[in-house]
């Protein structure tokens, strides 16, 4: 515990005089001085950073409108860049957690292929919705097991496995 404390102090300390801190001063506003809740986000954008194997988690905040829960994706999107500035963040539609869908090998399945490879998937504009495709997120969230199956524009059909941590952000709660 007293170590805990000594790192809480230093990063309130780094946060308070860092210049280059100001993100990390802001989502310490928005998680209302939580170091806690900070230090956990950082550690996951750093478990994501380097593709780590060893994990089977996603964020999902929801909140009402104006309340914050897009901050730390913002931080996240500025970290890793866009996939389409040759970043290794990319996002996902939103009915791609909301709605069934199947795979077909014989077309391009450009949704699936625009994650392979990066770090950070996101989407943060999940609607309300009755029902949550769980099946389409285990193989995003589980680093060691389902192999995905996708191919690209043009190209044949690979398998891999995902590599990003994922978070998602709504105005409405889960539903399973």
């Amino acid at each position: 515990p007293v170590f805990g404390c000594l790192i809480a102090d230093r990063f309130r300390r780094l946060v308070a005089t860092g210049p280059t801190m100001s993100y990390w001063a802001i989502m310490l506003a928005v998680y209302n001085n939580s170091v806690e809740e900070v230090i956990w986000k950082t550690c996951h954008l750093a478990a994501s950073a380097s593709g780590y194997k060893r994990r089977c988690e996603f964020i999902y905040e929801y909140g009402e409108g104006s309340s914050g829960k897009d901050t730390s994706h913002v931080i996240a999107l500025s970290f890793f860049g866009s996939r389409s500035r040759g970043g290794l963040a990319s996002a996902l539609p939103a009915t791609w957690f909301t709605e069934k869908h199947t795979v077909s090998h014989d077309s391009p399945s450009v949704h699936l292929d625009s994650v392979r490879s990066m770090r950070y998937v996101s989407n943060n504009e999940i609607p309300a919705h009755r029902w949550f495709n769980s099946d389409a997120l285990k193989p995003l969230c589980e680093h060691e097991g389902t192999w995905i199956m996708s191919r690209g524009l043009y190209k044949d059909l690979e398998p891999w496995r995902s590599m990003a941590g994922l978070q998602l952000t709504s105005n409405f709660p889960l539903v399973l």
